[in-house]
């Protein structure tokens, strides 16, 4: 069977977005990968074929955020870490902090 690419890039979406979820009560240390499938309907073995880590999942959170940044707000690839776009993404983040 082929890997469909929006589908794994939706099972990480979701998946890191259950570690952040998990983040707003306990420490990363604390987080279990039982709670992050029970948070985002997914089994063990999707989490362990998505991720390496714990780390890994808010990294590729933040890498996320920072994409669709780009696309919203029409940056191209070569400028992407510019110290103006790396402030705008900041406020950003901090702007949306309730919202994710």
């Amino acid at each position: 069977m082929e890997k469909n690419d929006n589908t794994s890039e939706f099972l990480k979406d979701c998946m890191a977005g259950a570690v952040m979820k998990l983040l707003e009560h306990s420490p990363l240390d604390k987080i279990q990968v039982k709670q992050i499938c029970d948070v985002s309907g997914y089994h063990r073995a999707s989490w362990f074929r998505a991720f390496r880590s714990k780390s890994e999942a808010v990294t590729y959170h933040m890498v996320r955020l920072w994409q669709l940044y780009c696309e919203r707000h029409g940056i191209s690839r070569h400028d992407d870490w510019v110290p103006e776009n790396t402030e705008a993404f900041f406020q950003y983040n901090y702007e949306i902090r309730d919202t994710t």
